[in-house]
């Protein structure tokens, strides 16, 4: 995969954008399966429609590392 100084920004701005939303979710006592939506309210066009479970996958490694369980 190649990409330029953009294409890292927006994959920057996803990344922080799925750490705070596992982060608030962590706050209102939600578990991971109750947060892994398959597509993050403010980056709904990141999701694969080839790929359903990437998003899901990914905010239930964020909430591992972040929750420690």
């Amino acid at each position: 995969m190649v990409g330029g100084r953009a294409d890292l920004l927006v994959m920057r701005d996803f990344l922080e954008g799925l750490r705070r939303y596992v982060e608030a979710g962590i706050r209102a006592g939600k578990t991971a399966d109750e947060l892994a939506v398959d597509r993050l309210p403010d980056f709904p066009e990141h999701y694969v429609e080839s790929w359903p479970q990437g998003i899901p996958n990914a905010i239930r490694a964020v909430y591992q590392e972040l929750s420690g369980s």
